[in-house]
């Protein structure tokens, strides 16, 4: 599988929103096997949950996840500089 060749794969939808991180995980790392740069979710609350309060995440005043409240995300497609 050839086809995601020098991209960047975002994943999104309410499909993926519903997705615990572990299986975000898991998706992400698929879009290697496609032959992806790599793969991403945008941040959620899930994602924030997940993270707030693990070793080496921010904690105190650090700890303020960055959004742009009622900014949607519209995913844009990108080809990365190093594809042929």
């Amino acid at each position: 599988a050839s086809g995601g060749v020098g991209y960047a794969i975002e994943f999104a939808g309410s499909a993926v929103r519903a997705l615990p991180m572990e299986a975000r995980f898991t998706l992400c790392n698929m879009a290697v096997e496609f032959g992806a740069w790599t793969g991403l979710i945008a941040p959620d609350q899930t994602t924030f949950d997940y993270v707030q309060g693990r070793p080496y995440a921010p904690s105190g005043r650090d700890w303020a996840p960055k959004r742009s409240p009622g900014q949607p995300h519209e995913p844009a497609q990108h080809r990365h500089p190093g594809a042929q």
